[in-house]
């Protein structure tokens, strides 16, 4: 097992560098070029989770490979040159408080940008949000909400 992520969740990604090569239609000649693959990144929580992730992302770096010698490019795989696993600490999105918005956005009065002295301004957006929602409001265009 490489990754053990028992204790806290991590992000984890793979990065994947392969030498390519094919005949010039040209001049007859070998021409070999790096490609560099990169998976999507993954959070881990739990080594049950690890075989799982492991095969999803390289599941996906196998399919790009495909689908780039799949366009009729007639390049051929030479040798790997890298094969990098990427782990992280896991940081989630947090709030912030409120932010004033730019001025280029504030100006078309159409964005809610909820005033709280909290860091919960998702929720309350989404709170303030749903009564604007009801289909008898026909037209909010030009309506700027704060709190």
């Amino acid at each position: 097992m490489l990754i053990n992520s028992e204790t806290e969740p991590i992000n984890v990604s793979m990065s994947l560098a392969c030498e390519i090569v094919r005949k010039d239609p040209k001049t007859g000649e070998e021409v070999s070029t790096v490609i560099p693959f990169m998976s999507k990144t993954h959070k881990l929580v739990g080594k049950d989770d690890t075989e799982e992730v492991y095969d999803i992302m390289k599941e996906k770096m196998l399919k790009y490979f495909s689908d780039y010698q799949n366009r009729g490019s007639g390049w051929r795989l030479r040798r790997v040159d890298l094969l990098e696993i990427h782990i992280e600490e896991f940081q989630p999105l947090r709030g912030k408080g409120h932010e004033p918005l730019p001025e280029s956005i504030a100006k078309k009065k159409q964005v809610i940008n909820m005033k709280n002295d909290d860091d919960e301004c998702f929720k309350w957006a989404v709170t303030r949000a749903k009564p604007y929602r009801h289909p008898s409001v026909k037209n909010l265009k030009g309506t700027q909400i704060t709190v």
